[in-house]
């Protein structure tokens, strides 16, 4: 049979439709216990789309919205729970990398206070160096390094502000003058020396011979 026009009633078992049936301007519906779209054997259900009589949907693809929107209360309370750990799942994952980045920085600062010999807080220890506010040791010991060129002279160093000048105001080293052992103590930046002892002695040869004294009351045995 073929027409242009026509009204059915009663039933249509199940027919082979082929084409496109479109609706009336004033609205159509489709009505039935079910959808099943594209067979697909690999697919929830066998099928890329499918609607149960319950209302229940599996989807094989992708899923566009375009001025639409999926409502919450819609979502099965699975769904929200899934949702609701993945947002708290990702602001935590936000928060740890803020701590990371806030750590790196900290760490970027405190390298380059250490390149530029300003760090003064704390203790660090690296390959060669210690930096502290305050050491305690019942001994400290200088000796040379391993090393042919440095086993000559070394020593230990003071430094100090005059002004907002940093100075080396006091060295105490020891050298190799090549006919005696020689202990050196004397101010590199030629600081003045203050001797507050209210005894002093001296054991050995005491050469005044390229010195200026002053105010010196001697008393010889």
């Amino acid at each position: 049979m073929k027409a242009t026009r026509g009204e059915f009633t009663g039933t249509l078992n199940a027919p082979n439709l082929k084409g496109v049936m479109t609706a009336d301007s004033s609205g159509g519906w489709i009505e039935g216990c079910g959808i099943r779209v594209g067979r697909n054997y690999g697919a929830n259900m066998g099928y890329n789309f499918y609607v149960d009589q319950n209302g229940n949907v599996w989807m094989n693809g992708s899923l566009t919205l375009k001025d639409g929107s999926i409502k919450w209360s819609n979502l099965d309370q699975s769904t929200k729970n899934t949702i609701n750990g993945a947002y708290d799942a990702a602001n935590d994952a936000l928060d740890a990398a803020y701590d990371a980045y806030d750590a790196a920085y900290d760490a970027e600062k405190l390298a380059k206070r250490i390149a530029n010999g300003e760090f003064r807080n704390g203790t660090f220890i690296n390959g060669t160096e210690i930096y502290s506010p305050t050491i305690y040791a019942d001994e400290f010991v200088v000796m040379p390094q391993n090393n042919y060129a440095n086993r000559w002279t070394g020593g230990y160093s003071m430094y100090g502000y005059f002004g907002n000048t940093l100075y080396k105001m006091l060295n105490i080293g020891y050298a190799d003058t090549g006919f005696s052992p020689e202990i050196e103590f004397w101010s590199p930046c030629g600081a003045y020396a203050y001797w507050g002892f209210n005894r002093t002695t001296f054991h050995g040869y005491c050469d005044f011979s390229g010195a200026t004294v002053t105010g010196l009351t001697a008393t010889f045995a």
